[in-house]
């Protein structure tokens, strides 16, 4: 009894120390709160899920799970889930999946019902929303003209007319102005495109650019644009059709054809041009080259090119003839509509020929190259022939002939005994105030200061025994170099002659027309002394190489002073030379100018007398084949008699018959007072 009441007493002095025992209860949780699905494509399933989790310590039983209709016109049959109860473990979660399968073009909705051991949420509801949909596949043929496409499309029902296309292209048409198909999706799920090709009897003969395979699928407002080409198969069948068939899954056009139609375009021959591009003379002369002339001829001229008055062609130069006016450019001269130049081919053909001329030969390139040696006309003919075998031809004409570009004549008829000398006078060495300079220019021109700016037959045979003086009117070496033909001192027909080709070289001819000085020198006259007297008194007309007492037609020609003037005082009366000058022009037998113009006569007095006779404009280099024809404006020639006479050189004492030089260094002749 005594061992109790002590335990007792031990209990209440200790105390008591219990705790309240506290239940976990189970909480689930769902989310998302709703699923909506969103647009699917009726047949296609779609799926989402749904997370489960027990949100304390303890077991949540999902007991059930149901679907119901919602308020939408489709109901829970679209939706599918697994609907038996599920067990989460404490503070376990787990995913459940919830598809959707729209079978009609409606909005779906429904409810999915879970029922746990949720005390405070024993039932929860998630609302399943969806929208059946289906895609709509449009087919759209198209082809603007803007894009260079030709050809005729009709929207509805489809269809594209390629029209007329050659049966051969030198080059295929750019797939940017191809007709086209475009397919677009213009409904709100994927578009699968399961098919896409040509069918037909003449389905060869179309042919989508690009490599299609399928099945393709397109978004919504995606698509694809197709181009076709249209090639005919043979020259010997005129139409084609075949049709472009296109499958899909939009329900309500499951197939789509655009019907296809073209026709061969007739074959059309070359287009044929010419030109003579190229002259090479054969003494070491610089080319012509008349490339530049190609835009007045790429047509042709009606009875063909001509190209007599405007190429200058030597005997024994090359010449070189030309059917494209561009190596690179398929599209222009010659050119074939079908081909372009692709497998053309090219017959150069010597038509006729001047008596005694040898072979020509011919050539199948698109460039000929001769040698004529004869002077006349030729003729040739170039024929084109595309790969179908259709031809088109052009006859070409050229003349050959010695044609110096610059021909000046003196003559001086009835005065034998009498040397007048011929001048020809560069226009880089003259001076525009003084209409006498250039004359007897002195061997100081040109890079080496070794140059005469001045052609006449004293300067030629200064030339002749100076190899280190020279000429160089224009480029490097001869062909533009004046010459002296005739050099008459007046033993024989009394005429000389000065030639000169490409005047247009000189320096002074660069950005416009320039002018040619032709002058006449009294050199000297070894007539018998004359049994006439007369007295030059300086008085009006009454000097040396003037009329003064003499009879007409004859001029006084005064005896020289010992102080080297003016000659002055008793003289011998001379029949005085009538010089007459004519300017002939590329090459023409006639001339251009006779200066003076018969029967205007000019009467040169004494030896050391200059008569100014002419200036000859010459066209700019930058006129050379300027004309339409490819040729070069014509000189001009404008008589400077009106200049009067000067005195160049002077006369030994007392004598009255040869002109000498007066600048003993050069042993020159210089402008006298």
């Amino acid at each position: 009894m005594r061992r109790i009441v002590w335990v007792i007493a031990l209990i209440s002095a200790v105390g008591c120390r219990c705790e309240k025992v506290v239940t976990v209860k189970p909480v689930l949780q769902v989310s998302p709160a709703g699923l909506d699905f969103g647009k699917v494509k009726n047949g296609d399933t779609a799926t989402r899920t749904l997370k489960l989790e027990a949100k304390t310590a303890t077991e949540v039983q999902v007991t059930k799970l149901t679907l119901t209709d919602a308020s939408s016109p489709g109901g829970a049959d679209a939706f599918t889930v697994k609907l038996d109860p599920i067990t989460l473990a404490a503070n376990e979660s787990k995913n459940l999946s919830v598809g959707f399968l729209p079978t009609v073009l409606q909005e779906y909705g429904a409810l999915l019902t879970f029922t746990s051991n949720d005390e405070e949420h024993p039932s929860i509801k998630v609302q399943l929303l969806g929208d059946g949909s289906k895609p709509i596949m449009k087919v759209t043929p198209d082809c603007k003209s803007a894009n260079g496409c030709t050809g005729t499309v009709v929207v509805s029902p489809p269809s594209i007319d390629f029209g007329a296309e050659p049966f051969m292209r030198a080059n295929p048409v750019d797939a940017s102005k191809l007709p086209s198909v475009a397919i677009t999706n213009e409904g709100e799920v994927t578009l699968v495109v399961t098919r896409v090709a040509i069918t037909g009897t003449d389905a060869p003969a179309f042919k989508i650019e690009g490599t299609v395979t399928t099945p393709l699928e397109y978004d919504a407002m995606a698509g694809v644009n197709l181009p076709i080409r249209f090639k005919p198969l043979s020259e010997a069948q005129l139409s084609y059709s075949a049709d472009l068939v296109i499958e899909s899954d939009d329900p309500d056009a499951a197939s789509v054809t655009v019907h296809l139609v073209g026709v061969l375009a007739p074959n059309g021959p070359p287009t044929v041009c010419a030109n003579l591009i190229q002259v090479t003379p054969a003494d070491g002369c610089a080319p012509r080259d008349y490339r530049p002339t190609w835009p007045m001829n790429l047509t042709v001229p009606a009875g063909g090119y001509d190209f007599r008055g405007s190429r200058d062609v030597e005997p024994r130069a090359q010449v070189v003839f030309s059917a494209q006016s561009s190596v690179t450019d398929g599209a222009t001269c010659t050119t074939d509509p079908d081909t372009g130049r692709t497998g053309l081919t090219y017959q150069w053909t010597v038509v006729s020929t001047p008596p005694g001329s040898p072979s020509l030969g011919m050539s199948t390139q698109p460039t000929f190259m001769l040698t004529p040696s004869v002077p006349g006309d030729y003729q040739l003919s170039l024929t084109v022939t595309d790969p179908q075998g259709h031809s088109s031809a052009v006859p070409i004409r050229f003349a050959v002939a010695r044609k110096e570009d610059l021909i000046v004549r003196l003559d001086w008829p009835g005065a034998s005994g009498v040397d007048l000398d011929l001048h020809l006078v560069r226009p880089s060495s003259t001076v525009a105030a003084d209409p006498w300079s250039g004359a007897y220019s002195f061997f100081d021109e040109g890079a080496n200061h070794n140059t005469a700016g001045d052609m006449n037959g004293y300067a030629n045979r200064r030339v002749m025994t100076l190899p280190t003086v020279n000429f160089e009117w224009g480029g490097v070496g001869t062909c533009d170099d004046p010459r002296l033909n005739l050099d008459d001192i007046g033993d024989g027909q009394l005429v000389e002659d000065i030639s000169l080709n490409n005047p247009e070289r000189d320096a002074r001819c660069d950005g416009g027309r320039c002018a040619y000085k032709i002058f006449v020198h009294y050199f000297r006259d070894y007539r018998a002394a004359s049994a006439t007297a007369c007295f030059a008194d300086a008085g009006p007309d009454c000097s040396d190489g003037e009329q003064c007492s003499c009879a007409a037609g004859s001029k006084c020609v005064a005896t020289p002073p010992a102080d080297g003037g003016r000659p002055l005082g008793a003289g011998e009366c001379r029949v005085a030379p009538k010089p007459t000058v004519k300017v002939f022009l590329k090459g023409s037998s006639t001339p251009a100018a006779t200066i003076p113009l018969p029967p205007e006569e000019v009467l040169v007095g004494s030896p050391c007398t200059m008569l100014y006779a002419a200036d000859v404009s010459w066209p700019s280099q930058q006129e050379t084949g300027s004309l339409p024809d490819g040729g070069t404006p014509s000189a001009t020639v404008t008589s400077r008699l009106d200049a009067g006479f000067a005195h160049f050189g002077r006369r030994g004492v007392g004598d009255l018959k040869q002109c000498s030089p007066d600048v003993s260094l050069t042993q020159w002749y210089s402008q006298q007072p």
